[in-house]
């Protein structure tokens, strides 16, 4: 779908609204006006709860079948759409071509397994006596309000939204102002495929704030799902508190990876890579914190400043391009101080690449730490927080007990990655390193089968698997005397 073509504005109530009063979005690597958009205001927010709650009602009238054969329907005209969907997300995102295309098949397949969990969603009756019948089943929340981000326009779009629309609940959804484009043509399809008008009412704003107090104030809204920064998290947790809404929130992460003498080092540096360049280190768990054992670090910083050398930044259009432009100047601006700031602390600086002509894109730098100074590397990563762009910071230790002290010196935890062959220290990993989700010899651990979410300021609630439908509905039980 052609950008000169989408309808720049919101859907509510059934129909697109445009009017003059808008802002610009911009192609991250060329800093090009691509599309002016139009925002919606509090009137409009009105309207979208009347128009919500009809769609509740019309989403309980398909019952599971239904929703799961329009959850299909959705995904066939997605696919149907695949490449031009991969285009704009790049244009407006910056991601490299390869990896949009692999987003578009990432969250039509969240889109497809939730189509399933639609209709297995299943209640049970207690056979307690011969004179009542216990029963148990699963309604849906209500009304939700999501808030998507931009690293993944469409992915955090297909991720809540099929959840939400499975278990039955209509969804009143804001996405990133850096990325609308991409919200609105999935919309258009959505609504091509055949899906109820009103059970989706999509804001446009650049006006984050004025949405999220109005979103968590809201009572008609039973539940908010949020995925961003764990600041903006907890401002919209302690607004929503006084109104007892259902909350999922997936904030920031500070993933460690640890890499010990017996891992194959071949193996260990190219999942790093993966992770740590997808989308230029822009996703929530990608590695933060790179923790190598003394005894392979030469070996192992050599083959990474190896492999990173031949890497190829530039456009994302491009299909040659491994790395893309980070998302805005404000960005590369964040990351060059932190990055100055860790070499003003003692870190070595070992490789940077060349600039590209992109004002956005900020270069592939290795960092190492000095070793034997764990407070120092402490005070160091918490002033920098989430690196969120391709910023290899490296640390050493010496033992297991050491790295488990590393891995855990964070107040996230929504992620970790470990490379070892010994299956007794996988045991170990497993029940001390305290995270959401863990990845052993492996970095690529999100599907939609399997539950996605973290712990202790990473927030809470899951996504994907039958456990993310779980956010979206609530219990009852019921007694019937027979």
């Amino acid at each position: 779908m052609k950008i000169d073509k989408l309808p720049l504005g919101s859907f509510i109530a059934g129909g697109w609204r445009t009017s003059g009063d808008g802002f610009a979005i911009q192609d991250p690597y060329s800093g090009e006006i691509i599309a002016n958009v139009s925002r919606c205001f509090q009137s409009d927010y009105e309207d979208a709860i009347v128009s919500a709650n009809r769609g509740l009602k019309v989403l309980d009238a398909l019952a599971p079948k239904g929703r799961s054969e329009a959850l299909l329907a959705w995904a066939d005209a997605l696919e149907a759409n695949s490449e031009d969907l991969a285009r704009l997300i790049t244009k407006e995102q910056g991601k490299p071509i390869k990896e949009s295309r692999g987003e578009v098949a990432y969250g039509i397949d969240y889109i497809r397994w939730f189509s399933g969990e639609a209709i297995r969603h299943y209640g049970q009756i207690v056979p307690l006596d011969n004179h009542h019948q216990h029963r148990v089943e699963h309604r849906p929340v209500g009304i939700v309000g999501a808030i998507t981000p931009w690293n993944f326009p469409f992915a955090m779009f297909a991720r809540k939204l099929s959840a939400a629309f499975a278990a039955g609940c209509s969804v009143i959804l804001k996405p990133s102002e850096e990325t609308p484009l991409t919200a609105i043509a999935v919309t258009q399809w959505l609504l091509e495929s055949g899906f109820p008008a009103d059970a989706i009412q999509l804001c446009i704003t650049d006006d984050a704030e004025s949405f999220g107090e109005w979103v968590t104030r809201e009572p008609a809204i039973a539940k908010l799902t949020f995925t961003g920064s764990t600041h903006v998290g907890r401002w919209l947790n302690e607004r929503a508190a006084g109104q007892f809404k259902r909350m999922s929130l997936e904030l920031g992460g500070d993933a460690p990876f640890l890499v010990f003498s017996d891992a194959d080092i071949d193996a260990a540096v190219a999942g790093l890579v993966g992770s740590k360049l997808r989308n230029a280190g822009q996703t929530c768990i990608s590695v933060n914190r790179i923790i190598v054992q003394q005894s392979v670090s030469e070996e192992f910083v050599s083959k990474l400043i190896s492999e990173l050398a031949i890497k190829s930044s530039g456009s994302g259009s491009d299909e040659t391009t491994e790395v893309g432009p980070l998302i805005n100047r404000k960005a590369v601006l964040r990351i060059e101080q932190h990055v100055n700031h860790a070499i003003a602390s003692g870190a070595e600086l070992l490789f940077q690449e060349e600039r590209t002509a992109s004002n956005n894109h900020y270069p592939i730098t290795v960092l190492q730490l000095p070793p034997n100074n764990v407070g120092q590397h402490e005070a160091l990563l918490k002033s920098v927080g989430e690196w969120f762009g391709p910023v290899f910071m490296i640390q050493t230790f010496e033992t297991e007990a050491e790295s488990f002290v590393m891995a855990n010196q964070s107040q996230h935890g929504l992620a970790a990655y470990a490379f070892t062959n010994d299956y007794q220290r996988i045991e170990r990993i497993r029940s001390t390193i305290q995270t959401g989700m863990i990845g052993i010899n492996e970095t690529a651990i999100s599907n939609a089968a399997v539950p996605f979410g973290g712990i202790k300021c990473s927030g809470f609630g899951r996504e994907g698997s039958s456990e993310g439908l779980k956010d979206y509905s609530y219990t009852q039980y019921t007694n019937v005397r027979v």
